[in-house]
């Protein structure tokens, strides 16, 4: 029981007994908790002349007892699982009559694969709904996760062509800090034979989600109630994934371009390439912690990891940008070309390279971000210095260095 990590650590017994040859074999299973039992039926193994194997699985039972209680509801009080499959001499299994049943799952259908286990045909329908039209919690994600209702449709025979379908639509969606009425993803692709014995997936995938709500409310001004999405999906077997032809929409922004991602090998490194467009940067205020106005069309071009790994190049343009800082906000003021590269590896955050220009400013400079000990330095000239100072007139230019340590940043500029 504490290896299984049954509930009230229950005593457990499990039965297993066969009678018959290979070719003919009728395995009983029974599982039991506190003498109880919980889990019966058979699988039944027949052979043929032709080196053949057939199976029929016939299992169910009142699993609750085996599951925290919040899984209760969606198991119900008789689970059960019918199927039978045939594999070949080769080794190619052919699964059909599926047949998977919970009190709010219903799932059936049919599949085959080859003898590498590659997939020649799908065809699976999947309904889950809660009770009298109530959310029911899913056995995922540690039980945060529950929904209304959901349907899933997948098909593919590639003995026809290499097509393969798929769509998944969920009602009334929430798990972690966000939830939706209402959620659709369409997948059409192909999955095609590599070199004969693997499959690569090449698809066009579609979502929409509406009716979205995050528990943060600074994600809710950012986001919107609602997001579309597209792309073009390209999965390799060495295990490489292509996202291009990306596009997702919500209220007020568009994020669009692409990302290659690498393998586990490479800790998942990720080649990115995508373009943001804000048409009301004041939405994104309170999700970074600071007042901000205008429009903004930024680009982001290099690489990440998973441990944290970056190294990119960021550029664009901004529209009358302000952050509540009177003369800082006349100098952006209009259009703003920036340009920027941001890294981090094992020697901590550093810019190696920061410019701004518009009419009223121009300006580089580069950093090195470490906690109590950054440095930057920055070389600026301006068109029209009244426009920080009325008592100042005409252009002036100034460079300098700043430092941070424990107490604060210091600057140091020269006119």
């Amino acid at each position: 029981a504490r290896a299984l990590n049954l509930p009230e650590r229950p005593a457990v017994q499990l039965n297993v007994a066969g009678e018959g040859s290979i070719d003919d074999l009728v395995t009983t299973i029974s599982l039991s908790t506190d003498g109880v039992r919980r889990l019966s039926g058979q699988v039944t193994l027949k052979g043929n002349e032709d080196d053949e194997r057939n199976f029929e699985v016939d299992l169910g039972g009142d699993l609750r007892p085996l599951l925290a209680e919040q899984y209760h509801e969606f198991f119900g009080e008789d689970a059960q699982l019918q199927a039978t499959a045939r594999q070949s001499s080769e080794g190619a299994l052919e699964l059909s009559n599926l047949d998977l049943s919970t009190d709010s799952l219903r799932l059936i259908g049919a599949a085959a694969l080859d003898k590498d286990y590659a997939p020649v045909r799908l065809a699976l329908t999947g309904f889950v709904e809660g009770n009298d039209g109530a959310s029911v919690v899913l056995p995922i994600n540690n039980g945060a996760t529950q929904i209304e209702k959901a349907e899933l449709r997948l098909r593919f025979n590639s003995n026809i062509n290499d097509r393969l379908n798929a769509t998944f639509d969920i009602e009334n969606f929430e798990t972690d800090g966000v939830a939706a009425a209402s959620a659709q993803l369409n997948v059409e692709g192909e999955l095609a034979s590599v070199l004969g014995v693997e499959r690569m997936l090449q698809a066009d995938v579609g979502f929409r989600a509406q009716g979205v709500k995050f528990d943060e409310q600074a994600q809710q001004q950012a986001f919107g109630d609602t997001l579309d999405g597209r792309l073009r999906l390209d999965y390799r077997p060495s295990g490489e994934l292509d996202l291009d032809d990306l596009d997702i929409s919500g209220t007020g922004f568009t994020l669009k371009g692409a990302l290659a991602i690498d393998g586990l090998e490479n800790a998942f490194e990720t080649d990115v390439d995508l373009v943001l467009t804000a048409q009301r940067l004041s939405q994104f205020s309170e999700l970074i912690g600071t007042d901000i106005r205008g429009q903004a069309e930024l680009g982001l071009k290099g690489a990440v990891d998973l441990g944290g790994v970056f190294d990119l190049d960021i550029s664009g343009l901004t529209q009358d940008v302000g952050i509540g800082v009177e003369q800082l906000d006349t100098l952006l003021a209009g259009r703003t070309v920036l340009e920027s590269s941001v890294v981090r590896d094992e020697n901590g955050l550093r810019v190696p390279r920061f410019s701004v220009a518009n009419a009223q400013i121009k300006a580089t400079g580069a950093a090195n971000l470490q906690t109590d000990n950054s440095q930057a330095t920055f070389d600026a000239v301006l068109a029209n210095s009244a426009q920080i100072d009325p008592r100042l007139s005409g252009p002036i230019s100034f460079q300098g260095d700043a430092h941070q340590d424990a107490v604060g940043w210091s600057v140091d500029a020269n006119l």
